[in-house]
């Protein structure tokens, strides 16, 4: 039986004198982490996240885990979106993710969309354990998929669990179980038409309910072609779905969304993430 990750990441930061510095960087397999990628208007430390093979490839297992001790702030996101080759053998590949955020502490996991290749069987679970008094912004989403005649939804199966805990207490659970195979993705209730869907889950005790309405104020004047709904949480915070032809235009939705809390929470600047700018070690 299989007990090593084909790709390992762990992550640990910690605030030191009002700044956060990366307590231990590790890495490991087909895995990669960015050196500090410095931000030209503010000192958040801002790391990505690298595939050193482009994507995973049937039957390979990728593990990350991040820990953000007290009042540290950091932004993680991927450098590509995640590419799941085909699994004609129908093997799966895999992904986990786990995530601890001390008291005062701030995570900004910002990924891509996970791009499933024909015959691709995926699974990916993400577990986030958090403070009452920590912030958590998290992007992520899935797309139609690829294949070489270029229809959309050939994988066989794609599935995303996203659980969120407070205080040990399950406060936020999200499975999405798509297979093409068996139902028509153009459906109501899967894409509806659309070829690519991603959201932004922020949970914060700084979110209060006049921010998010000044959120979904600003939102409604956006002239853009992408169906989106926010919808509160039971904690404070707010989960924005979007879907669209382009996740480029989904990412634009839900940037904006998020530099809106960020400016009105934390009085932070725009954060954009233009990846292609950048060189990575």
């Amino acid at each position: 039986m299989k007990n090593k990750s084909d790709g390992l990441i762990d992550l640990i930061f910690s605030e030191i004198n009002g700044r956060t510095i990366a307590k231990r960087i590790y890495h490991e397999g087909n895995s990669r982490v960015s050196s500090n990628v410095h931000l030209p208007y503010e000192n958040t430390p801002y790391y990505f996240l690298i595939n050193t093979g482009g994507g995973f490839i049937e039957g390979e297992t990728y593990e990350v885990n991040m820990t953000l001790l007290s009042h540290s702030h950091v932004i993680v996101t991927s450098q590509a979106p995640t590419y799941v080759y085909k699994c004609d053998n129908r093997i799966e590949t895999g992904q986990k993710v786990s995530i601890h955020l001390e008291e005062n502490s701030f995570l900004e996991y910002l990924t891509d969309e996970v791009i499933p290749y024909k015959n691709a069987v995926y699974s990916q679970e993400t577990m986030i354990h958090m403070t009452p008094t920590s912030t958590l912004a998290l992007i992520d989403g899935v797309t139609a998929g690829w294949s070489e005649d270029e229809k959309d939804f050939q994988y066989s199966s794609v599935q995303m669990k996203t659980s969120i805990y407070m205080d040990k207490k399950l406060i936020y659970n999200d499975h999405s179980f798509l297979t093409p195979e068996k139902d028509d993705m153009r459906q109501l209730g899967f894409f509806e038409g659309h070829q690519n869907y991603n959201s932004l889950v922020v949970i914060s005790h700084l979110c209060t309910n006049d921010v998010i309405e000044k959120i979904k104020e600003k939102l409604s004047t956006l002239q853009i072609e992408v169906d989106f709904g926010l919808s509160t949480l039971e904690k404070p915070g707010f989960i924005l779905r979007t879907m669209s032809d382009k996740g480029e235009k989904n990412r634009k939705v839900l940037m904006h969304a998020l530099n809106i809390f960020r400016s009105l929470v934390f009085e932070l600047p725009e954060l954009e993430l233009n990846k292609n700018d950048h060189y990575f070690k």
